[in-house]
Parts: structure tokens; C-alpha cells; sequence
């Protein structure tokens, strides 16, 4: 360019500058709207430590807390990298261990504005399997787990290493809730010991009082209430005991450049508030009164006979019926005296009239199943199971061939005196209507059996600890699936500590759960699966009752709601405000 043109340009240039500076002016970049949500919670959880606490409320609100390396994306029903930056390579080795090697994406963080590391991921499987911590549930998916290797010069990047081949490593490899070491662990106790001497219950480890005390308050209420902290969009702000739980959305959260990896990155109210309603009556009326904004798992009679039929509320609210990988049943105690003999649970599966549960609580929002394979795979289902049959005739005549009589006329059957007599308590979980109310119906049932059922509704935490103790005789109970194949380890094992609460099991199922376990080809496990399946029925510790679907109510106010299949079944994070 000549000096003259060069002359003509800086005066076009000002020129131009000078006429845009006396122009309209541009609207000013406004941020978005903050706004709140509010949820009902039907039940208070135990806690919120996704690792000692059990039941099912804990993760309702966990999901926003707490990220996994990997998880099940709502939408897909596909796994998808979370605070993994990539999908999982697995390698075959040559002495049958495989490798499952992770990166973490850079750019997670903990609250305290540090990065999310493989230390972290180290500190958190140790969580998973360290001996003295309340880890029943979790610790079986790790049992193969041998040692995890790290990468010289890359503080993101690990490979889990598992002795034996495993038909979810890949998954297992980023299973975990992430804690921030530098939170739960401050003092670094758990540096000293590796995985390998974890997993092999070191002598130097089972000795050593500063481990001990670690998991003793790992496993206290300080660290499920006080002390509550993960990598997700959220942090907990209060917990107002049997009244609320108020979650805030984290300033400048590191996920936010991530909105287009799936709905668990989006996360736009600014706060959701989970209050605490016990009765649905009350909840229902906050819902009309504006108090909450929605509800799920509402009662079938009243989701489908009362809230569905007012105008006014079809007006302002949603209603969402996603399927449920999900199955209820109710446990017979294999474990105790009066339920020791499998032909005694035979009979008593007789005076078990599934069909009425469904049709008289459940409103056409569920259907009969045979086992605890999800609806959604239903190729996996052995054709030689069979829904349990209700006959109080058969009830009857085979608890008279067993011997069990009532000899004085008491309507309560007895065998071998007085002192024998067919009583049974049956828990179930306070907070849960319809579980209520199937109890009462099995109870009239089984006593025209000659069975005395004594219902027994405990608060979730005593609920919880009576079943991992032994301390029933029925239960009413439900197990959450996956949209993704199951181990059944958890459920099934005789030796698992986390969900076999009926004392299912004996060599034969616990050789079919490990075969299944280690075989690498999906027929050839739907193939063992099967023949588990089968020994289920045969063993009769669980009679199956029903899946359902999802009783959702949530306001128009909102848009964008994701609802899924997977538990538990919504995603507040997408949702937000209509204009």
C-alpha cells in the first residue's frame, strides 16, 4: 500500500469509527435470568455420602453433587465420558489381566478451585474397597480390581487394572463418585497403602489405628451431613433436618463450556430446593399452592384418578410416565427358622395374588414380571420362568402336607406345638403409601392361609440396618436397574454384603454369578444369566411382584425437563424458565 492510500484508509477508518460511535447503540448483554426450583423428597435420606449411605433418596439429590468419570447419559441410555475427557481403552494383556486406561478433562475442578486428578480417582476407589468402611454395597464391583497404574508427567490420565477378565471393566474403570482428597483427606492417611495391599488386607494395613479412625469417621454423620462435596454443578448450601435441602449452583462452574456434551452438563437454575413432604396430601396441596414446582413418584390411584382428571392442574402442569428399570418383590428371609425349607417359601409365593397389587394400587401404570432382568432387555429373560401363581387352594394344601396345621382353631397354623407357630413379621419402608398398602393386602391374603403377618413400617435408616442385619422375616423391597447389563454379584452372591438380604444362593449360583462375570461374550452370558434366573425361581427367597412406570408432575412454568428411563428418572439441571 502507497503512502497516499495508506492516508485515505486512516481517514475512511476514522471516519467509519466516528459514525458508529454516533450511532444507535447496542443492546447491552444482559445474563440470564437467575431462577429457583423446588422438588419434592418424599422420604429424608439416612445421608448424603454416596458410599455409606444406602437408600434410595441419598441419590436424588447426590446426582447434582457428586460426578463419576463415567456414567449413563438420561437421554441415550448410552455410557458417556463425564469428568473423563474420553471413552475407556481397554486392552487384553498376555497373562488374561485387562487394562482400562481413563483421562480426566483438564478443565474439572473442586471447589476449592484446584484440579480434579487421578489422585482423586485413586483416593475414591480406596473409599470403594478399604476395609472398616460401610462399603457393602459398592465394594463386589471392585473385587477384581488389582492396582491402578498411573502415567509419569500426566496427573489426569490412570489405567485400572483387573486381575481377570471382566465384562465391565470398561465401566468400572469410572463407576466411582470422585471425592476431592484434599476435603476428606487431609492428612493424607490413605497415601500410605496401595490398592494391591488394600485388596489383600496388608497386615500392616489391618494393624494400623490411624486407617481405622479414618473410616470410623468416614463412616460418621459428619461426612454424610457436614461434609458433603463432589465436582458437579451444585454444592450444598443447607440441610434443614426434616424440612429442606438446599442445593446452589456454583459460581462459574468448570462444566458450564460443556452444555453440549448431554443434559448433565446443563445445570441453569441457579438453586433447588428439595423439601422434605412426607405426606403426598400436603405435598399435593404445596404443589397447587406454587410452594413446590413439582413431584415424582406420586401414588398411582391419585397420579392417575385425581391430579390427571383436574383441568386446572392439566392446565399448569406436566405429567410424565417413564418406564422404570426397576423391580419390586417381596423377600422371604431364607436365613430364618420358620423359612429355612424351600417348600414352606412354595407355598407361602401361593398366597401371593400379584395380579390384585397391580390392578387395585397400581392403576394400569405397572405389569407382572418373573424376574429381575429390566424390561428393556427383554431377550435376556429365560423362557422357563413363570410368573408366580396365586392359589390359596395350593397354599393351604401344601402347608398341610408340610405339616404345618391349625390345631386350635385359631386360625394360625402350628407344627409341632404351640410355640411353632406360622407368625411373620413383613417390613416395610415408612414414607412409601402403596408399599403400605401392598403389605396390608398380602397380609389378608396369607391369612387365609393360616398366617399371621405382623406388619412392621420402620424408618428408612432402621429399615436399612434390620435388612443388612438379618432381623426380618418378609420384607417388601425394590432394587433400581440399569439401563446397561447388570453384574449380579450384589444381588445374588452368598457372599455379597450389599443386597442379598433374603440368603438366596448356594455353590451352584454362586459359580454361575462368577462364570458370568468373567465371560467376555454377550450370548454366552445371556446364555449363564438365563440359568440364574432360573435358580432364582427354583431357590424362592424372592417372589417378583412388578415393574412400573414413573409418576412425574411438574410445572409449565419450566420447559426443557429431561425425563428418562434411568433413575432417577429427571434432570432438573436442563430445565428453564419459560419467557
Amino acid at each position: 500500500m502507497n503512502i497516499r492510500n495508506t492516508r485515505l484508509f486512516a481517514l475512511s477508518l476514522c471516519i467509519s469509527l466516528f459514525l458508529a460511535a454516533c450511532g444507535p447503540k447496542k443492546p447491552k448483554v444482559t445474563a440470564p435470568e437467575k431462577f429457583d426450583v423446588t422438588m419434592r423428597l418424599p422420604a429424608e435420606p439416612t445421608g448424603l455420602n454416596s458410599i455409606v449411605n444406602r437408600d434410595g433418596m441419598k441419590g436424588l439429590v447426590l446426582q447434582y453433587i457428586m460426578f463419576q468419570p463415567l456414567t449413563i447419559d438420561n437421554e441415550s441410555l448410552n455410557i458417556f465420558p463425564m469428568v473423563a475427557k474420553n471413552m475407556p481403552i481397554v486392552n487384553r494383556m498376555a497373562d488374561s489381566s485387562v487394562h482400562v486406561t481413563l483421562e480426566l478433562r483438564p478443565e474439572a475442578r473442586w471447589d476449592d478451585g484446584s484440579a480434579v486428578t487421578v489422585a482423586d480417582v485413586l483416593f475414591s476407589l480406596k473409599l470403594c474397597i478399604l476395609p472398616w468402611i460401610s462399603n457393602g454395597a459398592v465394594k463386589g464391583g471392585f473385587a477384581d480390581v488389582e492396582d491402578v497404574l498411573l502415567t509419569p508427567g500426566n496427573d489426569h490420565k490412570y489405567t485400572v487394572v483387573f486381575k481377570r477378565p471382566y465384562f465391565l471393566a470398561s465401566i468400572i474403570a469410572g463407576d466411582m463418585n470422585l471425592f476431592p482428597k484434599y476435603k476428606y483427606d487431609p492428612q493424607g492417611v490413605l497415601d500410605a497403602y496401595t490398592i494391591p495391599q488394600i485388596q489383600r488386607n496388608d497386615p500392616k494395613l489391618m494393624a494400623d489405628s490411624a486407617v481405622k479412625r479414618f473410616a470410623e469417621a468416614f463412616n460418621s454423620e459428619k461426612y454424610s451431613r457436614e461434609i458433603v462435596e463432589g465436582c458437579g454443578p451444585y454444592k450444598l448450601e443447607k440441610w434443614e433436618a426434616g424440612k429442606r435441602i438446599v442445593l446452589r449452583k456454583k459460581e462459574n462452574w468448570w462444566g458450564n463450556s460443556f452444555t453440549n456434551n448431554g443434559s448433565f452438563f446443563k445445570a441453569y437454575p441457579d438453586k433447588i430446593t428439595f423439601e422434605i413432604i412426607r405426606d403426598e396430601n400436603t405435598a399435593i396441596n404445596a404443589l397447587k399452592a406454587g410452594t413446590i414446582d413439582g413431584m415424582a413418584s406420586v401414588d398411582f390411584k391419585t397420579f392417575t384418578q385425581t391430579l390427571q382428571k383436574d383441568a386446572a392442574l392439566q392446565q399448569n402442569f406436566d405429567f410424565h410416565t417413564p418406564d422404570m428399570l426397576a423391580f419390586e418383590y417381596l423377600g422371604l428371609n431364607a436365613r430364618r427358622p420358620l423359612l429355612k425349607d424351600r417348600a414352606t417359601r412354595k407355598a407361602l409365593a401361593y398366597a401371593v395374588d400379584a395380579d390384585r397389587i397391580i390392578s387395585t394400587l397400581m392403576y394400569g401404570l405397572g405389569k407382572r414380571i418373573k424376574g429381575h432382568i429390566t424390561q428393556n432387555r427383554p431377550e435376556e429373560v429365560s423362557a422357563q420362568l413363570t410368573l408366580n401363581e396365586f392359589s390359596l387352594a395350593k397354599a393351604n394344601a401344601m402347608l398341610d402336607s408340610l405339616g404345618w396345621k391349625d390345631t386350635n382353631g385359631d386360625g394360625i397354623r402350628e407344627k409341632g406345638g404351640r410355640k411353632n407357630t406360622l407368625k411373620l413379621n413383613l417390613l416395610v419402608n415408612a414414607g412409601n403409601e402403596r408399599r403400605e398398602k401392598t403389605a396390608l393386602l398380602i397380609r389378608d391374603d396369607m391369612k387365609q392361609a393360616g398366617v399371621d403377618v405382623h406388619i412392621e413400617i420402620m424408618e428408612m435408616g432402621a429399615y436399612i440396618n434390620a435388612l443388612s442385619k438379618g432381623n426380618f422375616d418378609m420384607v417388601l423391597s425394590g432394587t433400581v436397574g440399569s439401563a446397561l447389563e447388570s453384574d449380579p454379584y450384589q444381588l445374588w452372591h452368598t457372599a455379597s454384603a450389599g443386597g442379598n438380604f433374603t440368603g438366596f444362593g448356594n455353590a451352584y449360583s454362586d459359580s454361575l454369578i462368577m462364570a458370568f462375570r468373567v465371560e467376555m461374550d454377550p450370548l454366552k452370558r445371556i446364555g449363564i444369566s438365563k440359568k440364574l434366573q432360573e435358580e432364582i425361581q427354583w431357590f424362592g427367597s424372592v417372589i417378583f411382584l412388578n415393574d412400573m412406570k414413573e409418576r412425574i408432575v411438574f410445572s409449565k412454568k419450566f420447559e426443557e425437563l429431561t425425563v428418562s428411563e434411568q433413575r432417577p428418572g429427571f434432570w432438573l439441571g436442563s430445565l428453564r424458565k419459560k419467557p
